[in-house]
């Protein structure tokens, strides 16, 4: 009988186990660009499971502060490394790479200095989504990769296919100065909640 029982439960444990594993293995993944300009640092995460866009700001004392306590000499390896997300590429340029696409953006947006505050990040990211149909344009793409200096159509294509939620979020906030190593994990928490 006890051996039934124990059969039983193992079978069980297995066949959860079993599933578990499928489900987490269909899990679609998520679309990571990362950007560094400079003295700005930002995320863009398209989330298939949720279908939204998400534009986060990361302060650079968080990445430098990271980069430091590991060794860590490459800005973009460190941004990547900190959040722990596999990245589809990076972005990196000068900040006027930086200005450069806001102006792209706010020409096809058609509104012009709008700022660079996180509800201007999120008219940007809607005018993408908005006017997703311009993404199909290779000429475009072609541009925007060249200024980014990375193929970005991993990106493009899932907006353009799925017109998602934006969302957008300054990481300032969650900076404690006098404690960087805690700010680190809480982002990192935080950020992991925020798109799975």
């Amino acid at each position: 009988m006890r051996k039934n029982l124990l059969k039983t439960v193992c079978a069980s444990l297995l066949i959860l186990t079993l599933l578990f594993s499928l489900t987490s293995c269909a899990r679609k993944r998520d679309v990571v660009y990362y950007g560094y300009f400079g003295s700005s640092a930002l995320m863009v995460i398209y989330s298939q499971e949720k279908n939204t866009l998400y534009e986060i700001n990361v302060p650079m004392v968080l990445i430098t502060s990271y980069a430091e306590s590991t060794g860590e000499t490459n800005i973009p390896s460190a941004m990547r490394n900190l959040v722990a997300l596999d990245a589809d590429g990076f972005i990196i340029g000068s900040p006027q790479v930086l200005t450069a696409l806001r102006e792209i953006l706010d020409a096809l947006g058609s509104a012009s200095g709008i700022g660079n505050g996180t509800e201007e990040a999120k008219q940007r990211l809607e005018t993408i989504v908005e006017k997703s149909y311009l993404l199909k344009s290779e000429a475009l793409i072609t541009n925007m990769n060249t200024l980014c200096n990375t193929d970005l159509k991993p990106l493009t294509s899932v907006i353009s296919a799925n017109q998602p939620l934006v969302v957008c979020f300054d990481a300032q906030s969650f900076l404690n100065p006098d404690d960087l190593d805690f700010s680190r994990k809480y982002f990192r928490s935080w950020l992991l909640q925020v798109i799975s």
